[in-house]
Formats: structure tokens, C-alpha cells, sequence
């Protein structure tokens, strides 16, 4: 018996390369759109959850911001913009709101702080509203360097509840110190000018204290008692290859603050 010792010729090796090269390559190739597919989907589930995360927190809060934001997360571009919008329950429906007492501080830069059209001067740079609420009235009290400048007591019906307006205009810090007495809510809101540099504070004494804070004097008619608001959110991302946004997700909803 002879062995045949002639090996692989370059023939059978140059046709096994081939063969698997037929084999490897579209192997290869789904094995890369595999991997951006997946890539992908990571994404767009990261920037759904950020983008539900975001809404759920907003929704939980108990003021908003109006206006647009921009928040920059792992990478992210997270655009959010909250609008009021108006709502119906009927065509009888008023949204008009009367308020029990309406403070406006330093609309026209002279240190004033008018209470239901009663102007008092402040001669620091920080005015403090001190208000309590019970069952038939308000009662503020306005101090200017710890000395009490005015005094104002307004009634109210007993079955509904308290009311005030803040509107900010030029540079005047102020503080506010809220108190409920009552068994209704509280509700404090807070109207600022684009122009308005003043910061604020606000202080808590007792609970059901419903503060909306930041709506825009120049953009929106303050007399309509905002309770329902569309917050959108998109989630992008840069792309480094083209320079350019993807938005990933987008989703809308509401905030409400209805009774």
C-alpha cells in the first residue's frame, strides 16, 4: 500500500478561501447592522425614559415654570415647554379670576409696593409680605427693615378659598410668608415681567398653601386663573458624523391643578 503524501494544493486552498469568503462575509455583515440595530434601540429606550421621567416629575411637582428649558443628561438634549392652555367644562364656563387681595411690587422701579391700589414705599432692597388666611379673611401684614409699613385685612367667603396675586416687575426682592387657618386652600400666585431681576422667597407655616409661581406678565393675560398647562418634551441627540439633532422621542401631556 502507498501513501498519498501530496498535500493541499494551492488550487483547494485558494477555492476554501473563497468558499469562505461567500460564507463569512454576509455573516459579518448582519453581525454589524446587529450591532447599530441594538445600539439603536438603546437609545431610543433611554430616550424614552428619560423623556417619562421628566413628565412624571413635572406632573408630581406642585408649581411649573412656563416657558421653554433646556437640559443637557448623559449625552442627551432634553427640550422642555410648558404652555398654559385654556380649558372648558361648558360654554358657561368662566375663566376669570377674582382675587381677594393683589400685591404688585415695584412696577415702575420707585420702590413701591402697591397693595389693592394702595401704594406704600420700601426703603430696603427687600420688602416681606407676611399673610395669613382663615375662614373669613386675609390679613397682610408689610414690613420694610422689620418695621411694619401697612396692614390690610380683606373678607372672604367662608366656603371658598383664599386668593392672592403677586406681580413682579423691576429689582425689589421680597419675601413671603404664608399661613393657612382654614379649611380651604391657600392659593398664591405669582406673576413676573420679562424685565424683572427681583428674586423671591416664600415660606411655609401650615399646609394646604398652593403656590404657581413664574407665569409671564408680558406673554399671558394674568387674569385667567391657569390651571391646565401643556408640558412637551423631546429627547435628542447629536450626531457626530452630520453635526446635526435626532429627536429621538417626543411625547406631551398635561399638567393640571384642578380642584
Amino acid at each position: 500500500m502507498f501513501k498519498d503524501n501530496r498535500g493541499i494544493t494551492l488550487i483547494e486552498i485558494v477555492v476554501t478561501i473563497a468558499i469562505l469568503g461567500i460564507v463569512i462575509v454576509p455573516i459579518y455583515t448582519m453581525f454589524l447592522a446587529g450591532l447599530k440595530t441594538n445600539a439603536k434601540s438603546t437609545k431610543l429606550m433611554t430616550a424614552t425614559d428619560l423623556a417619562q421621567e421628566y413628565m412624571e416629575d413635572i406632573k408630581c411637582s406642585n408649581s411649573v415654570i412656563v416657558g421653554k428649558q433646556t437640559i443637557q443628561k448623559d449625552g442627551y438634549t432634553i427640550d422642555i415647554n410648558i404652555q398654559p392652555t385654556e380649558y372648558s367644562f361648558g360654554s358657561n364656563e368662566n375663566t376669570s379670576v377674582s382675587y381677594d387681595m393683589k400685591i404688585i411690587v415695584d412696577k415702575n422701579d420707585k420702590n413701591n409696593v402697591s397693595v389693592n391700589n394702595e401704594d406704600v414705599y420700601i426703603s430696603s432692597e427687600e420688602a416681606v409680605f407676611d399673610i395669613s388666611c382663615d375662614e373669613t379673611s386675609l390679613q397682610l401684614n408689610l414690613y420694610d427693615n422689620d418695621m411694619k409699613k401697612k396692614t390690610e385685612v380683606v373678607s372672604k367667603e367662608p366656603n371658598k378659598a383664599g386668593h392672592i396675586s403677586v406681580e413682579a416687575y423691576e429689582n425689589m426682592n421680597f419675601v413671603i410668608s404664608a399661613k393657612n387657618n382654614s379649611n380651604k386652600d391657600f392659593k398664591i400666585d405669582l406673576y413676573q415681567s420679562k424685565d424683572a431681576v427681583s428674586e423671591y422667597e416664600l415660606k411655609y407655616t401650615s399646609n394646604n398653601i398652593i403656590f404657581k409661581p413664574k407665569v409671564s406678565i408680558d406673554d399671558y393675560n394674568y387674569d385667567k386663573d391657569f390651571r391646565l398647562y401643556l408640558v412637551t418634551i423631546d429627547i435628542k441627540r447629536l450626531d457626530p458624523k452630520t453635526n446635526t439633532y435626532t429627536v429621538l422621542d417626543s411625547i406631551k401631556s398635561y399638567k393640571s391643578f384642578f380642584e
